[in-house]
């Protein structure tokens, strides 16, 4: 079996609701960088921080329905 058939075997085993799960995590940490709140001091760009809450958001409502307790 080849290396790369195994890394797509791991990664078909994880579900849906955990890796919807991580990239919404994902999205909502960029926005809050581009809202300013990073340690480094960056300066807020509200305006990409719109586009990374605008997706977390659609995100959301697309898949809410399969989210449950978890």
């Amino acid at each position: 079996m080849s290396e790369n058939h195994e890394i797509i075997s791991d990664i078909a085993d994880v579900p849906a609701v955990e890796v919807v799960g991580r990239y919404f995590i994902e999205l909502l940490n960029l926005a809050a960088v581009h809202c300013g709140l990073s340690e480094d001091g960056r300066p807020a760009d509200l305006d990409e921080a719109r586009k990374y809450i605008d997706a977390a958001a659609g995100m959301l409502t697309a898949v809410a329905g399969y989210m449950g307790d978890q």
